[in-house]
C-alpha cells in the first residue's frame, strides 16, 4: 500500500495532512476563554445554534473546534474528541477517492457542505470519528467569521453534484496569528493519538481507506505515526497496553519553538496552570495538560533532527513512554 520513495500511499482516499481537531465540551464559554487565554487559539467565529466556537490562529478556517454536550447535536456526548480531520488536495479528489469507497467496503455516516469546504463524516471500527474534506473557497476569512448564526444546519451534499472544484484552495503559507498574552504560542494543531483495541485493523483503515502512511512504526510494532503526502506526523497510533483506555489520549499543537516552549513552562507555573506531565527528549519536547472539561492537549517542538529523522527515537524508549511524546 506505500510508496515511501513519494511519501504516498495507494489508499482510498489520498490527504495531505490534519486539517483540524475537535472536540466535545460540557461548557463552551468557559472552554473557549481557556483555548484563547491558555492553548493561544482564537475564537474566530461561532454558531449560537449550535453552541459551537470554531477556534484558530490563521493556519485554516479552524484548528480546533468545541461544541457543547447540552447543544442540538450533542445529545448523549460526553467531554473527548468530536473527530479529527483530514485535509485533500481539491475537491475533485475528494469526489473521485469517495467514488471508490466500496472497493474498501466502506459507508460514510453523512456528507455536508460547510461553506468553505465539502466534507465526509465517518467512525472507524472502535467509533472514533474521522471526517475527510477539501477547501472549495481560499477567501474563508471572509465567510467564516464573527457570528455565523440561523437555525440551519449545514445542508447535506453528495459528492460529485455539482462540478467539484479542481483547484487548491487550501491556505497556502497563511499569517500566523499569535495571541501574545496566551500561555502557549500556538503555530497550529499538527496531529493527535489514538489507543487502539484492535491495534492491526484501525491501522489498516487508516492507511488503506484514509491514505495516511507510516513514517515510523508500523504492524510489527506498538504504535505507528502516519502522514499525509506532505510528510508530516497527522496521526500517532498506538497498541493498547495494560491500564489504558481506548481512544482518543491526546491533540498535539506545535509551539514556535524552543523560546516558545520554555516560555510556556515559566507562564503554567506562574498563572497555576496545571501541567498533567512535561516530557523532554532529544527527539521532542511536549507539555501535556488538559482543558477545563479533561481532553488532554499536548503542546510540542520538535528536536533539531526534525519531524522524521529525530522521532525514530521513540521506538526505543517504552510505549508509556512514547505515548506522551508521539
Amino acid at each position: 500500500m506505500l510508496d515511501r520513495k513519494h511519501g504516498e500511499t495507494h489508499g482510498i482516499f489520498r490527504p495531505r495532512r490534519l486539517g483540524h481537531i475537535n472536540y466535545w465540551v460540557s461548557d463552551v464559554a468557559k472552554t473557549a476563554e481557556f483555548y484563547r487565554d491558555v492553548a493561544g487559539l482564537a475564537t474566530v467565529y461561532t454558531r449560537p445554534s449550535i453552541k459551537g466556537y470554531f477556534l484558530s490562529n490563521g493556519n485554516t478556517y479552524h484548528d480546533s473546534a468545541i461544541f457543547d454536550v447540552t447543544g442540538p447535536r450533542g445529545e448523549g456526548r460526553v467531554n473527548g474528541m468530536h473527530h479529527a480531520a483530514f485535509e485533500l488536495e481539491t475537491e475533485a479528489e475528494l469526489v473521485e477517492d469517495y467514488s471508490r469507497i466500496g472497493e474498501y467496503g466502506f459507508e460514510f455516516d453523512w456528507n455536508l457542505s460547510a461553506d468553505v469546504a465539502h466534507c465526509c463524516y465517518g467512525h472507524d471500527p472502535e467509533g472514533n470519528r474521522f471526517e475527510v474534506y477539501a477547501d472549495v473557497k481560499a477567501n474563508w476569512r471572509e465567510e467564516r467569521s464573527g457570528v455565523i448564526d440561523g437555525s440551519q444546519r449545514n445542508p447535506e451534499w453528495e459528492p460529485g453534484s455539482t462540478p467539484p472544484v479542481t483547484e487548491p484552495c487550501y491556505p497556502v503559507d497563511p499569517e500566523i496569528l499569535i495571541v501574545e498574552d496566551a500561555v502557549f504560542h500556538t503555530r497550529r494543531a499538527a496531529h493527535y493519538a489514538l489507543i487502539a483495541d484492535d491495534y492491526e485493523r484501525l491501522l489498516e483503515l487508516y492507511t488503506e481507506l484514509v491514505g495516511l502512511y507510516p513514517i515510523l512504526g508500523g504492524a510489527d510494532k506498538d504504535f505507528a505515526l502516519l502522514a499525509g503526502s506532505v510528510g508530516e506526523q497527522s496521526m500517532a497510533l498506538f497498541r493498547r497496553q495494560p491500564g489504558w483506555e481506548p481512544g482518543f489520549h491526546h491533540g498535539g499543537f506545535e509551539l514556535n519553538g524552543d523560546a516558545a516552549f520554555d516560555r510556556a513552562l515559566r507562564e503554567c507555573k506562574k498563572r497555576g496552570v496545571a501541567i498533567e506531565r512535561v516530557v523532554e527528549h532529544d527527539a521532542r519536547r511536549a507539555i501535556h495538560i488538559q482543558d477545563p472539561c479533561g481532553n488532554r492537549l499536548q503542546f510540542f517542538v520538535n528536536g533539531s533532527d526534525g519531524d522524521v529523522a529525530g522521532l525514530a527515537a521513540l521506538l526505543e524508549i517504552p510505549p508509556a513512554d512514547a505515548l506522551y511524546l508521539a
